[in-house]
């Protein structure tokens, strides 16, 4: 989901990582990133029409935790 910047100036939170440094974070592609910006998973900025940003922490939520297996 792309935002607007009026969201930004709401918030008060300036997001500062790139699709790249999202994809570096998580060692993905940009196709992945872009995925799960397309799906609403995660959320991007465009600022000043076209460069799009990302909030850390959207991109942290991203990360879910893994629940251990029960030993048989």
């Amino acid at each position: 989901m792309v935002a607007r910047s009026t969201d930004i100036v709401e918030t008060g939170v300036v997001p500062d990582l790139t699709r790249q440094d999202v994809a570096e974070m998580f060692g993905t592609s940009l196709a992945w990133v872009d995925g799960q910006i397309k799906d609403g998973r995660l959320t991007a900025y465009k600022v000043g029409g076209t460069l799009v940003r990302i909030r850390r922490e959207d991109a942290l939520a991203l990360v879910t935790p893994v629940e251990p297996k029960a030993s048989a």
